[in-house]
């Protein structure tokens, strides 16, 4: 209904648009690509105010400070919503939705020796996205480095990974592949890939790893999950071991030692 009514209605001012989507609390990362690639986007630069399309915008970087993150483009402009959007959004769970919108639309570079990562748009190849109330909801995205399978997403609050996982990853090609699909009608295997994904998207393994808390309930399901894998002789060679990257401990590999130590 709303991408109808952005088409049809040719809503003049941008900032009023954005406003009546946070009042009726519309997911705007559900619309379609060509929607999205055409919604004007709110930059700011000390009080200076641009509307962007995506497709207008030539350079894009990933930003933090000690409490969020952001886009910065071209001249030092931060995606930031406008005062009278902000007032609207505070009234609503998230806050921070704006970039959100956006990093659905990236690819990631990841520096393995730095350890850092860049992004850029990928507006002609949009990622597949898992969606169903069964599933959840995660972004699959090209990453350059295929062993890693997701990374914590700079200053994210309260620590996770917002659901962003790499695409060229065997374990990302099988559980997109359970899109809608009854989860009495999943494999062992494609359950065991799609709860590794909720595992990495949840902070308790974030606590996990910089706590030194002992593994969750769910963690040690899985571990139980993999070792009755491994007993019936289903091949897991193409998705363990897998990499994931935390910001301040570095890459870590999860592979047979770890799962086995969660049961």
């Amino acid at each position: 209904m709303w991408e109808t009514i952005i088409e049809k209605e040719k809503i003049e001012d941008p900032e009023e648009l954005w406003i009546l989507l946070k009042i009726y609390s519309v997911d705007v990362s559900s619309f379609s690509t060509d929607i999205i690639k055409n919604l004007p986007f709110p930059f700011i630069k000390n009080g200076d105010l641009k509307w962007l399309k995506l497709e207008d915008i030539k350079e894009i970087k990933l930003i933090t400070d000690k409490d969020n993150w952001t886009y910065q483009i071209e001249n030092e402009y931060i995606l930031k919503p406008t005062a009278n959007i902000e007032k609207w959004q505070l009234k609503r769970y998230n806050p921070n939705f704006l970039p959100e919108i956006i990093i659905k639309y990236i690819k990631i570079d990841f520096n393995v020796v730095d350890q850092s990562l860049q992004v850029s748009f990928n507006l002609e190849t949009p990622p597949i996205i898992e969606f169903s109330p069964e599933h959840g909801y995660f972004f699959f995205e090209p990453f350059n480095e295929v062993s890693i399978l997701t990374l914590e997403w700079n200053k994210y609050l309260p620590n996770r990974f917002l659901g962003v996982f790499n695409s060229n990853h065997p374990i990302c090609e099988i559980a997109a592949s359970t899109s809608y699909k009854p989860y009495e009608k999943l494999s062992k295997k494609e359950k065991f890939c799609s709860f590794i994904l909720f595992l990495l998207n949840d902070h308790r393994f974030y606590n996990y790893y910089k706590n030194k808390e002992n593994p969750s309930n769910f963690m040690k399901y899985i571990g139980h999950l993999y070792i009755h894998l491994n007993n019936i002789g289903e091949d897991l060679e193409d998705i363990i071991p897998f990499n994931v990257f935390f910001n301040d401990i570095g890459i870590i590999e999860i592979n047979d030692d770890l799962l086995r130590s969660w049961q």
